[in-house]
């Protein structure tokens, strides 16, 4: 998370600081979705509930423990339910070390200063392990799916994004706004040409509460999700 929005040099100092940022961003978001469907989105409900009652609820009042604790409760959280979910789907039993109560309790011990360090997350970790890993993985810079820098990656999504619009129930065009999204499709097609000549891959830098939204790959990704599971549960 050290490049993530509320991280490092972005830190938010209280709970109306992030209710700001995120009233700013909204404004980026909103594009995606028609007028019908924003209509009947109460946008303070929505940030209150699916954010700021994190801000309350942590009991330190440093605001990086404050973010850590919401990324936890408002991301991580929902990503080990999904990570479940999938694997029980498939009869595996999946387990997460990192997720272990004990793991957990003592990196919360460990002070920021200590981890994030030298422009990278986990400096602890990558110490403790440098002597059991390669180099190339010890010193890698973590990549959530699917911010790699991989453009076969990149050029996959969006052909599985295209064809899922085309596919799409006609439903869910009452949510999202269809023109706009082709837009970005081609927008992310010409990114990618632009990358393949040479060009600066900037699909994948993280984007500072303080600066404003440019189109991401996790956009593509999300908006790919939404499809995929608008299809299987509505169709």
């Amino acid at each position: 998370y050290y490049t993530s929005p509320g991280f490092h040099e972005d830190l938010l100092e209280s709970k109306e600081e992030f209710k700001s940022v995120l009233e700013q961003r909204w404004s980026f978001v909103s594009k995606l979705f028609t007028r019908e469907f924003l209509g009947s989105i109460n946008l303070s409900e929505v940030i209150n509930k699916g954010f700021l009652q994190y801000f309350d609820h942590c009991n330190s009042e440093d605001s990086l423990d404050k973010m850590q604790y919401i990324y936890a409760k408002r991301f991580l959280q929902y990503r080990l339910h999904a990570n479940d979910c999938c694997s029980m789907a498939h009869s595996v039993e999946a387990r997460v070390p990192f997720c272990d109560h004990e793991v957990i309790n003592t990196s919360l011990s460990v002070h920021p200063s200590v981890n994030l360090k030298d422009g990278t997350e986990k400096f602890a970790l990558r110490e403790a392990f440098g002597d059991e890993l390669p180099q190339e993985i010890a010193e890698r810079r973590k990549f959530p799916l699917p911010e790699s820098k991989d453009l076969e990656l990149y050029e996959l999504m969006v052909r599985l994004l295209e064809k899922n619009v085309d596919e799409a129930d006609l439903g869910v065009w009452n949510i999202l706004d269809k023109n706009y999204l082709l837009k970005q499709v081609n927008l992310f097609k010409e990114k990618i040409k632009f990358i393949k000549e040479g060009g600066e891959n900037n699909l994948t830098n993280e984007i500072k509460f303080s600066d404003e939204v440019k189109p991401s790959i996790k956009h593509i990704f999300s908006v790919l999700t939404f499809l995929r599971w608008f299809k299987l549960y509505f169709s």
